[in-house]
């Protein structure tokens, strides 16, 4: 029993280690013997929902160089098809950029354990503030809105691709996490934020976005992250000719990826129940 836990205080010890050398970081698939077990009371004390806004600041940046690997950088080169450095799915040809709540991110543990790619302070992602077509503009600053002669760093289009907790997060953070996170409703019997506010783990969307590159770029910790809809929306296409017909074929895109997802998940819920 005590070299189980020498061992395991050795391990988790030397991983934390490689996330401060900014070496990559590995994250087991199947780690409760690393990660603590998330609580309820841990996850009711991310942001209330009163601090959000269209606005945020991007705290970390994630990349994936393989499966259950993780790098933490300072800046993030944003390609046409997914993000330098980045593994691929092999399920299908294009890979999307992952982006969530830093409050959550650190209520799981930190940004490496769930590992998506953009990690952001302040922002309402919510499902009454973010509709599939709107963007997600990365500015240096916050003056995107009021300078049309800013050109962004990077703007991504929010999708009907799904992000749902998974077996993984399970695995990492416990069966709490996993239901707070894919919660339809009220979480169980109602666990509120420290503001008295219900969190609703799908309506919220705790798990986070998955997004579609519509113009590529570089972009570091401290940027502006902001969300774009409605009339600004058209003009800030308008401003930028050539994403305009861009817009309407990656929105299209985009549908159909997640049919595609959207029956792939559908084969392995099947598959579990059997």
């Amino acid at each position: 029993m005590c070299r189980v836990l020498i061992l395991v205080i050795s391990l988790t010890t030397c991983l934390l280690q490689c996330m401060e050398n900014n070496n990559n970081f590995y994250v087991p698939a199947k780690a409760q013997q690393i990660f603590t077990t998330i609580t309820p009371e841990q996850l009711a004390q991310i942001l209330p929902k009163s601090q959000l806004s269209n606005k945020g600041i991007i705290t970390s940046l994630v990349v994936r160089p393989e499966p259950n690997t993780r790098k933490i950088v300072d800046t993030m080169h944003i390609l046409d098809d997914g993000i330098e450095a980045d593994k691929k799915d092999s399920l299908i040809s294009y890979t999307p950029v992952t982006l969530m709540r830093s409050d959550v991110s650190s209520a799981l543990g930190g940004a490496q354990i769930p590992g998506d790619n953009i990690h952001v302070a302040g922002l309402d992602i919510g499902q009454k503030s973010l509709n599939s077509g709107d963007l997600i503009v990365v500015t240096e600053n916050d003056s995107i809105l009021e300078n049309s002669n800013i050109t962004p760093k990077a703007i991504l289009l929010k999708t009907d691709i799904p992000h749902h907790a998974c077996w993984k997060i399970e695995s990492r953070c416990g069966k709490t996490a996993l239901s707070f996170l894919n919660a339809e409703s009220v979480y169980e019997n109602g666990h509120k934020t420290i503001n008295g506010d219900i969190i609703h783990g799908l309506q919220d969307r705790l798990r986070g976005l998955k997004l579609f590159v519509l113009k590529a770029g570089i972009i570091k910790t401290g940027d502006v992250v902001t969300i774009v809809k409605d009339e600004e929306k058209v003009a800030l296409l308008n401003s930028i000719p050539e994403l305009k017909k861009q817009y309407g074929e990656c929105l299209e895109n985009t549908r159909l990826i997640a049919g595609k997802i959207e029956q792939q998940e559908l084969v392995k819920r099947n598959l579990r129940k059997k």
